[in-house]
């Protein structure tokens, strides 16, 4: 059997018994494994696309196996997902190769009589294939309560387009450092395609790269337009209040041609870390990082700033394609953010100079956390106005996102 194979199991089924976050263990298995760009490309397409289609695949097994899956050991389990979705979804494999590679890891892993069963199940698919529902819920691999929710926000039409597009593998964005380098030298450097002044989309063998590298930052696209939208400038006063990891304090102080001051506060003091690495890499010397809760009102802080960056915990619902756990969650879940977003928004809000701007944003779609969180906020404090508000559906080139501009007045 194959190396690659037998990565993906090892993720996947530390996923499924521990839900270790796959993009960690991924990129740890990844790096310790020795395999070529090709293979890692594979293990990499695998693993996602077993984790984005964990619904459908688990139909078809219930189907084909008739009986609870509950009852299958966890590593069988694992390998079925792994046969199946090479079978339905991977064009370039063989049939015979995801049969016999499936059967192969299951007698090494588990044993003999499991083998047996990998390989009838997965023959008759590949003879009669699979009648499951045609619930959106199992067309699209996500939760019921999420698809109904953004059926009822969105429509149908375009919630299927939404859900549909968490299939499609995101590409690298990354925000120049302008500071060191232009956009186009970059671009001829590395062989990037340039998205517009700020953006290009890179190859992922640049991001090895990285930590040797001043001149970039991995930063979807989308997020470095909300940082645009605030139009930071030189010499700001500004206050990122939940910066971690870091990407928009970056953003700005570039904007700002490193000139001004930027405080950047996260409630875990050791992901600030992170933060002030990359500044010292890019060069960018006027972010100073430091703890701070943004669900509790400082005092100090209060009429300081010129701009503010509030980019709120969330449910992350607008990001489902980099992160397919959240496919599983229910919208039930997220309810207690809600209380907490409005509180970080109505504490920052107060850090502002007047005239000065603030940026509330979420990488989420669920109206609840977005328009309505900023209208409720609107409606309860006086001297604050909508300048401008922008909200990106998920397509196959970009993540969701959702940014307004706040002004004190």
């Amino acid at each position: 059997m194959t190396e690659s194979r037998i990565t993906a199991y090892n993720v996947l089924l530390k996923c499924e018994k521990s839900g270790a976050y796959s993009n960690i263990e991924l990129s740890g298995s990844l790096s310790k494994a020795n395999l070529d760009d090709r293979d890692k490309a594979f293990v990499t397409n695998l693993t996602y696309g077993v984790l984005s289609r964990l619904i459908t695949l688990d139909a078809i097994i219930s189907k084909l196996y008739n009986k609870n899956i509950s009852k299958l050991d966890k590593s069988v389990l694992v390998i079925l997902r792994m046969g199946l979705y090479q079978l339905e979804y991977m064009d370039k494999v063989p049939e015979n190769a995801a049969v016999y590679e499936s059967v192969e890891l299951c007698k090494k892993f588990v044993n003999r009589g499991a083998a047996g069963l990998v390989n009838g199940i997965l023959r008759s698919f590949v003879r009669n294939g699979a009648d499951v529902e045609n619930t959106p819920d199992v067309m699209y691999s996500c939760d019921e309560s999420i698809c109904e929710m953004l059926i009822s926000q969105y429509g149908e039409e375009v919630a299927k387009n939404v859900l549909d597009s968490f299939f499609t593998p995101r590409k690298i964005y990354a925000t120049v450092n302008t500071l060191a380098i232009s956009v186009q030298e970059f671009a001829k450097k590395h062989d990037a395609v340039i998205v517009d002044e700020a953006t290009v989309e890179i190859k992922s063998s640049v991001i090895d790269k990285i930590n040797d590298s001043n001149e970039f930052f991995v930063q979807d696209i989308t997020s470095s337009k909300a940082v645009e939208m605030l139009s930071p400038e030189e010499n700001d006063t500004l206050a990122d209040i939940c910066a971690a990891p870091g990407g928009k304090s970056l953003k700005a102080a570039i904007m700002m041609k490193n000139k001004g001051s930027i405080a950047s506060f996260d409630l875990h003091a050791n992901k600030l870390s992170l933060l002030n690495k990359s500044a010292e890499r890019l060069g960018i010397d006027i972010i100073k990082t430091a703890q701070g809760d943004g669900t509790v009102c400082n005092p100090d802080l209060a009429d300081k700033f010129d701009k503010v960056i509030c980019d709120v915990p969330c449910s992350g619902l607008g990001v489902i394609a980099r992160k397919p756990e959240i496919r599983y969650k229910k919208t039930s879940d997220f309810e207690g953010l809600y209380a907490v977003q409005g509180k970080i928004l109505k504490n920052a809000s107060t850090y502002l100079k007047k005239g000065g701007k603030l940026l509330y944003s979420t990488c989420t779609i669920n109206k609840k956390e977005n328009e309505e969180c900023v209208k409720a906020f609107l409606e309860n404090n006086s001297g604050y106005r909508l300048v401008n508000e922008k909200l990106y559906l998920p397509t196959d080139d970009n993540d969701g996102f959702y940014a307004a501009i706040i002004e004190r007045i």
